[in-house]
C-alpha cells in the first residue's frame, strides 16, 4: 500500500467520521474542529496507532503526486 507523499493533513478534515478517533476526550469536539491528533507537521499519533482508514487514505492530491514519482522512476531507468 502506497503511503501519503506530501502529509498536508486534508485529510485530517474528515476526522469526525472516523469513529475510532472519538474518545471520552474528545466527545466534546464538533465534527467542524480540526482533529485533536493533528499537529503542526501532521499527525501526532505514531503511525502504528493511527486508526486504518487514516493509515490508507489517498486523496486525489497524493495520487497525482504518486503518478509523477512514478513516472518520473520509470524515466529515469530508461535513461540507463
Amino acid at each position: 500500500m502506497a503511503k501519503c507523499p506530501i502529509n498536508c493533513g486534508d485529510c485530517c478534515k474528515e476526522w469526525g467520521y472516523v469513529e475510532e478517533l472519538w474518545t471520552p476526550e474528545t466527545s466534546h469536539l464538533n465534527m467542524d474542529d480540526p482533529c485533536p491528533n493533528l499537529g503542526a507537521s501532521g499527525c501526532v499519533l505514531p503511525r502504528s496507532q493511527r486508526p486504518k482508514i487514516c493509515r490508507e487514505h489517498l486523496c486525489d492530491r497524493a495520487l497525482q503526486v504518486i503518478e509523477l514519482l512514478k513516472s518520473k522512476k520509470e524515466a529515469a531507468g530508461s535513461d540507463q
